[in-house]
This record gives C-alpha cells, sequence and structure tokens, in this order.
C-alpha cells in the first residue's frame, strides 16, 4: 500500500488529501471540490422542486411569487447593508491612521444607522407572519 511505487507513508497521504486543482497561487481552481458542489446542488434543487412543485401552481402561486420577491427584495438590502459596512469599516480605519477625530465621530454615528438598519431588516424577516 504505502510502500507501492516507492512512497512513504506521509507523501501517501498527501497524495491522497491534494484536491485535484487546475492554476497555481492565487487562481488556484479545485476542480473536485467544483464538481461536487455542482453535483450536490442539482441534487438539491431536484429534490426541491420535486416536494415544492405543487406550491408553485393553482391557488398558491400568486401567494409564492409574492413571497419570492420579498425575499429577493430583503437578501438585495442586506447585501447593500454588509457593503455599507465594509466601506463604512475602510473609511474607519482611513481617519483612525489619519488620526481624525471628527471624522470618527461622524462614522461612529453612521455605524448607528447603519446597525438600526441591519437590525429592523433581520427583525422584520423573523416576526413578519408566515402565510
Amino acid at each position: 500500500m504505502a510502500s507501492e511505487g516507492g512512497m512513504s507513508p506521509n507523501e501517501y497521504i498527501v497524495h491522497h488529501l491534494t484536491n485535484l486543482q487546475h492554476g497555481q497561487g492565487f487562481w488556484t481552481v479545485n476542480l473536485d471540490s467544483i464538481f461536487f458542489s455542482v453535483a450536490l446542488g442539482l441534487v438539491f434543487l431536484g429534490v426541491f422542486f420535486a416536494v415544492a412543485r405543487n406550491f408553485w401552481s393553482g391557488a398558491t402561486l400568486r401567494t409564492a411569487w409574492t413571497l419570492t420577491i420579498a425575499a429577493v427584495v430583503l437578501i438585495c438590502i442586506m447585501l447593500a447593508l454588509a457593503y455599507a459596512m465594509n466601506l463604512w469599516s475602510k473609511h474607519l480605519f482611513d481617519a483612525l491612521q489619519a488620526k481624525d477625530a471628527p471624522a470618527v465621530g461622524k462614522l461612529a454615528v453612521l455605524y448607528g444607522v447603519l446597525l438600526s438598519i441591519s437590525v429592523g431588516v433581520s427583525l422584520n424577516l423573523l416576526v413578519t407572519p408566515k402565510g
């Protein structure tokens, strides 16, 4: 086993724990990980659509589209808030590096606003009546 092909036990283990890769450095793509992610995603979608088929037809069609559009809108809002938090973080550290106290104060207030909006959207997702 480990001695086949002249490999030491460590080399054998490393060889079998290495992903099938394409490229080098930052742009390395793990082909086996992509394959299994896509395959499992397709299995999930197949099962999901088989279960959800009845919900997306007949009397519940309008409810299905309303809920889907609401979910997409809320996801977009959450993504925008996450992006705003990243920009806020960049500006905060730039202000701290420049030792700009007034800018840090304004950014602290802005953080409170962003946090309040984020918590409000999250609570809306939790508290909204489902159907």
